[in-house]
């Protein structure tokens, strides 16, 4: 792997320089949310399997799996590569029985209700702790729950407390590559569970995904579902080798498509954005998401639409239901926003981005 260039600060347009220009009728550029970071050798890597012939799931998938025991510190055969995130949620809930049993799931999360409704578990909602983007651990231990879901939100994890008599399923597709304690985010809970779709940290080229646990008795069940080898109902939740061969190059690459993030966050920070910020010195971080705290996020959303910047809500919203238990979820659905903080995004975009941010969220002149 070639060494990381020497990081370098995104500087700020100089306020002298800054010239506002109203945006053209018709958008010649777009600054995209999300954007897959692929080149040179992820082409090469699907190109090798295309011309090998075989493009089902073989010896690629095999290798990613391998590959991804070896970044988390596993043993050999402890990952599966599934064909979405979604897939991995589902067979985690499924190995631990979750079938009309209660399942705790943070309020202010994205995704997780679908998996829930497919396992055909009772979700059990539970508020985020205060400051954080996180579940309430606390919270969580005191349902009824069976078994607790932990989405580790925006790239920043949470570290995980014992819960007696609950099964822990940690959702880390938002912080491939942070650590919590030295420790690989993923493995404190019974099974860990991945996404890589085209806007995630790294993608296997648009969809794919991975569970992972120390319990290899767990992987052998989830694979047995997967493989169609479990003499009852089965789906075909398989990653194909040219998925696997993306996923290959982008785990290569995740240092470098880390530390680009990391540029651009401290960029926004720098901007004296109110950027949403882990404060535990336990945990290390990456800048899978820059979110903005503002009370008028809507306002900033479709102002910077017109200044033709992409930025979304980043979770689900909270249901009027659900509000009245779960408010620091509610509140913090309702008064963030999602700024673009991929890789594709050159220092002039990450300019432009700011200078525009700066007047969406200037006061309204009287």
């Amino acid at each position: 792997m070639k060494p990381l260039r020497k990081k370098k600060k995104i500087k700020p347009t100089p306020k002298s320089k800054v010239v506002k220009v109203k945006a053209p009728e018709v958008p010649v550029h777009i600054i995209a949310h999300s954007k897959a970071t692929m080149g040179r050798q992820e082409e090469q890597a699907a190109a090798k399997v295309i011309h090998g012939g075989f493009v089902g799931s073989g010896s690629e998938v095999a290798k990613f799996e391998y590959d991804f025991c070896r970044f988390l510190g596993l043993a050999e055969g402890h990952a599966l590569a599934l064909s979405s995130g979604t897939a991995a949620r589902y067979l985690a809930l499924a190995v631990l029985g979750a079938e009309g049993k209660s399942v705790a799931i943070p309020a202010y999360s994205s995704g997780l209700r679908k998996a829930l409704a497919l396992a055909k578990a009772v979700p059990v909602v539970v508020d985020v702790k205060a400051g954080t983007a996180n579940i309430d651990l606390d919270a969580a231990a005191a349902t009824r729950a069976d078994i607790v879901v932990i989405a580790h939100m925006f790239g920043m994890p949470t570290v995980l407390k014992p819960m007696a008599g609950k099964k822990i399923i940690e959702d880390c597709t938002q912080v491939l590559g942070a650590k919590i304690k030295g420790v690989p985010a993923g493995l404190a809970a019974d099974i860990a569970v991945y996404s890589f779709a085209g806007g995630e940290i790294i993608t296997c080229g648009g969809q794919g995904g991975m569970l992972v646990s120390k319990d290899l008795e767990l992987v052998t069940r989830a694979r047995a579902y997967r493989d169609h080898d479990n003499n009852g109902a089965s789906f075909n939740f398989r990653l194909t080798d040219i998925q696997a061969a993306i996923g290959r190059v982008q785990l290569e690459k995740l240092p470098k498509l880390v530390a680009r993030r990391e540029d651009i966050f401290d960029a926004y920070k720098e901007s004296g954005f109110a950027i949403l910020e882990a404060h535990d010195e336990s945990v290390s971080p990456v800048r899978q998401a820059a979110i903005l705290q503002t009370e008028r996020a809507q306002e900033v959303i479709s102002y910077l639409k017109e200044a033709c910047v992409e930025c979304i809500v980043p979770v689900d919203l909270v249901s009027a239901s659900e509000a009245s238990t779960c408010p620091q979820a509610a509140h913090l659905a309702l008064n963030t926003v999602s700024l673009p903080i991929h890789p594709h995004l050159s220092n002039d975009e990450v300019r432009e981005i700011m200078d525009q941010l700066h007047d969406a969220l200037a006061p309204a002149e009287p």
